[in-house]
C-alpha cells in the first residue's frame, strides 16, 4: 500500500484541482506528432483568402443573405454566433467583428500580422483567444496566417508566466489553517496540474513570492502551441500581467483544453501506437478482468449499469509505464439495445462494447486519461447511458481527465476490499474468469480459450497495486 501521507497528499490536491474545475472557464508523453488539421472560418477549401477591401477594411466577403457596404460594413442574416467570444461572427468561413455599436466588418490578416477591420482593442484579445484555441484546426498555410497574427499580438509565448496563487478555492479544513498553509496547498496543486499537463519529466516548483506569486520558464517543458495556448486560460492577463491559479486550472481541466494541451491524437489506434500497447483486445492474453454482478445481480461497476471488462498493458514506448483501460456498454435498461453480444459471459472474447477509458502512465509518474467511443474517436465526454461518475465530485458526467483523476486518485482499481455506503469493509466479487466455454481461432490459427484472454482478481489486483505506486 501507499505511504498514506502520499494518498492524503493526493487526494486533497485533486480535490482543489477538481474544485476549480468549473463550467466558466473550460497528453504529452512526448512522442505526439501534429494531428490531421482541418480548415476552419479563414477558408475550408485551403485557398489563402485575399485582401479585396482597403485599407482597414479587410477581406470582402458574399455570403449568404449578407451584403457588403462601401464601408466593408456587413448587413445580413447569415451571420453565426461563437459560443464565448461576443464580438466574433461567423460568415461562411470567415471571421466578422460585431463592436459595441452593432456595426459588423469582415476580418482580414495582412502579411504583416494585423487583423485589418477590426475597430476594437477588444475585437483583437477575442481574435486571438480564438486562434490559440482553434489554431490546430487549419491547415498548414492557414496555420502560418494565424501564426503571423499571433506572433504581432503576442499570442506566441516565449514559455514565462507569473501564476498568482491567492485566487485558489480551498477546502475548509485546509483554510483554517492559515494563509500560509493555504498557499502550501495551491503550490502542490499547481506542481501537480503542471506534471498531468506534461508527462516527461517530474517538475517540483517552490519559490513563491512575497506577493503569492511564482514566476515560471516552461520552455523546456511545454511545446509551442501548448504554451500559446496558456497564455489564453487568464483573459486578464494581458492587464495583470499574471495567470489566476483558478483559472489555469479550470482551463486546463476542460476536457477540449485538455485535448490540446497533451497534444492528443484523434483515435483510439494512434494513441495505441504512441504508447506502445495493443489496440485489439483479441491480441493479448491473461490481462482482462470482468467487472460483472454479485450474488445478487447487483452490477459491480459504480461507473457502468452494465458488465465492464478491465484490461491493463505495458506500455512498450514508456519504459515502466503501464496503461490501463476499460470496455464499457450501454445501460442494460435503455430501450432498444440488444446485450447479448455485450455480455463476455456469453460471448466470451468476441463481446462488443460502445465506449473505452484509458488510463497510462508517463514517464514522470502521472496519470493522462482518454475517452474513446467503439469506432475509436476521441471524446471528451462519455453518454450517461454509458458512463457516470462514481464519486461525484465533479458531477456525474464522465469527462475525460477530470472524472478520472475523481475516482483514480489512489491510482488503478480493482479486485480489492472496499468500504460500502455505511463503511463496512467487503471483497469486491468481480467474476474473474467469465464462465463460458466460447473458443475462439487467433490469426495464427491457434485455438484458444476465454479463459486464456482473462486473469483473476488477485493476480489483476497485484498489478494495479504495483503500478499505483508509481502513480505519485
Amino acid at each position: 500500500m501507499k505511504p498514506n501521507k502520499s494518498k492524503i497528499f493526493k487526494i486533497i490536491i485533486l480535490s482543489l484541482i477538481m474544485v476549480q474545475a468549473t463550467p466558466s472557464y473550460g497528453f504529452l508523453f512526448g512522442f505526439f506528432g501534429r494531428r490531421a488539421s482541418r480548415g476552419r472560418f479563414i477558408s475550408q477549401n485551403n485557398s489563402r483568402p485575399s485582401n479585396q477591401g482597403q485599407g482597414r477594411g479587410g477581406r470582402v466577403i458574399s455570403g449568404q443573405n449578407s451584403s457588403i457596404n462601401s464601408n466593408n460594413s456587413i448587413n445580413g442574416s447569415g451571420l453565426e454566433e461563437i459560443v464565448g467570444f461576443s464580438n466574433l461572427l461567423k460568415n461562411g468561413n470567415a471571421l466578422v467583428e460585431r463592436n459595441a455599436r452593432g456595426e459588423t466588418r469582415s476580418l482580414f490578416i495582412d502579411g504583416a500580422g494585423n487583423l485589418l477591420g477590426a475597430t476594437e482593442a477588444n475585437t483583437v484579445r477575442q481574435a486571438k483567444e480564438f486562434f490559440l484555441l482553434n489554431r490546430d484546426k487549419f491547415n498548414a498555410g492557414q496555420r502560418q496566417t494565424v501564426d503571423r497574427f499571433l506572433a504581432r499580438n503576442g499570442g506566441i509565448s516565449d514559455g514565462r508566466f507569473t501564476i498568482d496563487l491567492k485566487n485558489i478555492v480551498v477546502p475548509d479544513e485546509i483554510a483554517a489553517q492559515g494563509p500560509q498553509r493555504s498557499q502550501e496547498f495551491a503550490l502542490a496543486s499547481l506542481n501537480f496540474l503542471l506534471n498531468t499537463l506534461q508527462t516527461n519529466v517530474r517538475l517540483k516548483i517552490d519559490r513563491v513570492k512575497p506577493d503569492g506569486t511564482i514566476d515560471l520558464d516552461l520552455s523546456r517543458f511545454f511545446r509551442g502551441e501548448a504554451l500559446a495556448i496558456l497564455k489564453a486560460a487568464d483573459p486578464t492577463s494581458a492587464c495583470t500581467g499574471k495567470i489566476r491559479l483558478d483559472r489555469l486550472i479550470a482551463f486546463a481541466m476542460d476536457p477540449p483544453n485538455y485535448y490540446k494541451f497533451i497534444n492528443a491524437p484523434a483515435t483510439r489506434a494512434q494513441v495505441a501506437a504512441a504508447v506502445g500497447i495493443q489496440e485489439d483486445k483479441t491480441t493479448t492474453q491473461g490481462n482482462k478482468l470482468l467487472v460483472g454482478t454479485n450474488p445478487d445481480g447487483e452490477f459491480e461497476s459504480g461507473v457502468t449499469r452494465n458488465i465492464r471488462v478491465l484490461e491493463v498493458q505495458s506500455a512498450q514506448r514508456v519504459p515502466g509505464s503501464s496503461c490501463y483501460r476499460s470496455f464499457d456498454g450501454i445501460d442494460r435498461n435503455a430501450p432498444g439495445q440488444q446485450q447479448e453480444s455485450r455480455d463476455p459471459r456469453q460471448k466470451g472474447i468476441n463481446f462488443t462494447h460502445d465506449a473505452e477509458e484509458w488510463l497510462c502512465l508517463g514517464r514522470n509518474g502521472m496519470m493522462q486519461g482518454f475517452l474513446f467511443n467503439a469506432k475509436g474517436d476521441l471524446l471528451t465526454r462519455a453518454p450517461a447511458e454509458i458512463a457516470t461518475g462514481a464519486v461525484g465530485t465533479v458531477g456525474p458526467a464522465v469527462s475525460a481527465i477530470a472524472a478520472c483523476l475523481d475516482c483514480h486518485a489512489n491510482g488503478f482499481i480493482a479486485g480489492g476490499a472496499l468500504k460500502d455506503g455505511g463503511g463496512k469493509q467487503y471483497t469486491d466479487r468481480f467474476n474473474d474468469i467469465p464462465d463460458t466455454n466460447t473458443v475462439f481461432r487467433n490469426t495464427l490459427g491457434t485455438t484458444l480459450t476465454h479463459r486464456d484472454f482473462f486473469t483473476q482478481n488477485a493476480t489483476y489486483r497485484q498489478r494495479a497495486v504495483q503500478d499505483s505506486n508509481i502513480f505519485i
